[in-house]
């Protein structure tokens, strides 16, 4: 049997697409926890996390519409002057942190961050357009899932690597210096670029508005919801036992575990309706994470989290092909977003409500995972009640 991997790589271009797709969103994994690292060495926690959330709400609400024009104009047209705007947010924010400038700047430049385009969806518009309808559109998601954990895995150590050598600010800089020379090298990838499909209605409507769509969203969001919550609940259980680095070892089993399985199950050709393994990705999700609320110390979470990964590639892999099915091919790039979107807004959801609930039980931080265990059931009864709408357009 062929490397479904090794073959997609064949495809002209596809390697420098993905390559450069890399660099430009590593920033990615990089942005959030660099301005909390950055402002909290001066100032508060709750001050640097206010600055991130500022970014992470800003690039919720503007990079579906980044995607929307990239759509419409092309990718190219459109990533680089967006990424442009981005790295010179980072510059103001850097220089208004490291010249005690105004607390509105930081705000601001917070805000502006958030037009970084959205590199994982303009990658995985291009496998649509070279791989869409056949099989390897599969092993491409997984390989673009694989990609995007290893960001997720290595980006949080290199800010405090960075950070701790050098100055705090050092996080900040690498991620624009890692935007810009990714954005040029995508843009130069014309050959694999995806071609402007015409609108076919004047309107232009986002896809947000197809009920399809909005519960795929709606699905993710809780999903992310999921996700947000290891991290808070992970470190405050850690903190409570006296080892505070090892919430770095479970965090990176979650990431492993689904590390594996998008390896695993994008290398299968699985005969199932894409709505029906996205109900058993979402089952599997929700019954792993009920062991979390059981849990006593680090090392038990750190087993329980490796399991439960092996949800998570596998869960936003079919997500994304059901986008492919869903979304019109003119505004592919965007739905994509939006998917990417409900993760992103999920997460920073989880994580607030998480450590709400643990400060109201700083003796028992794991029930933070509390959030995660609603969440997962919420996605579950979203996917059970309307898995018919998700199936794809004839």
């Amino acid at each position: 049997m062929a490397n479904p991997y090794s073959e997609i790589f064949r495809i002209p271009g596809a390697i420098a697409f993905s390559t450069a797709g890399f660099l430009a969103r590593f920033p990615i994994s990089m942005n959030s926890f660099s301005i909390i690292t950055m402002i909290s060495s001066t100032r508060s926690s709750g001050f640097a996390g206010l600055v991130a959330t500022t970014y992470i709400i800003a690039s919720a609400c503007i990079s579906p519409q980044v995607s929307r024009l990239a759509d419409r104009y092309g990718q190219s047209r459109i990533a680089l002057p967006f990424s442009l705007i981005a790295i010179a947010a980072i510059v103001v924010l850097v220089a208004a942190f490291h010249y005690h400038a105004s607390d509105w700047i930081l705000f601001v430049a917070a805000a502006f961050m958030g037009c970084m385009p959205s590199f994982g969806a303009f990658v995985r518009t291009r496998w649509v357009r070279l791989c869409g309808g056949t099989t390897r559109l599969q092993s491409a998601f997984a390989l673009e899932s694989i990609i995007d954990e290893t960001i997720f895995m290595i980006g949080p150590v290199v800010v405090v690597y960075l950070a701790t050598l050098l100055f705090p600010e050092a996080g900040l800089v690498a991620a624009a210096l890692l935007l810009l020379s990714g954005s040029f090298a995508f843009c130069l990838q014309k050959r694999t670029e995806p071609a402007i499909i015409l609108l076919r209605d004047k309107g232009g409507a986002s896809v947000i508005f197809m009920p399809a769509i909005q519960i795929l969203v709606l699905s993710l969001l809780a999903v992310g919801g999921i996700f947000g919550t290891a991290e808070v609940t992970a470190l405050a259980i850690a903190k409570q036992q006296g080892v505070p680095a090892s919430a770095g070892y479970a965090l990176s089993a979650y990431a492993f575990g689904s590390f594996l399985a998008g390896i695993f199950y994008g290398g299968r050709i699985i005969r199932m309706e894409l709505s029906r393994q996205f109900v058993f990705s979402i089952a599997f999700a929700a019954l792993t994470i009920l062991p979390l609320l059981f849990v006593h110390n680090i090392w038990q979470v750190t087993i329980v989290l490796f399991i439960a990964g092996a949800a998570c590639s596998p869960t936003i892999i079919i997500a994304m092909r059901l986008v492919e099915g869903l979304a019109p091919r003119e505004k592919m790039t965007e739905g994509i977003t939006w998917a990417s979107t409900g993760i992103s807004v999920g997460v920073a959801v989880g994580l607030a409500l998480a450590g709400q609930l643990i400060d109201h039980f700083p003796q028992a931080p794991q029930k933070g995972f509390i959030i995660s265990v609603v969440a997962g059931l919420f996605a579950l009864c979203i996917i059970l009640l309307w898995r018919k709408k998700l199936e794809p357009r004839g």
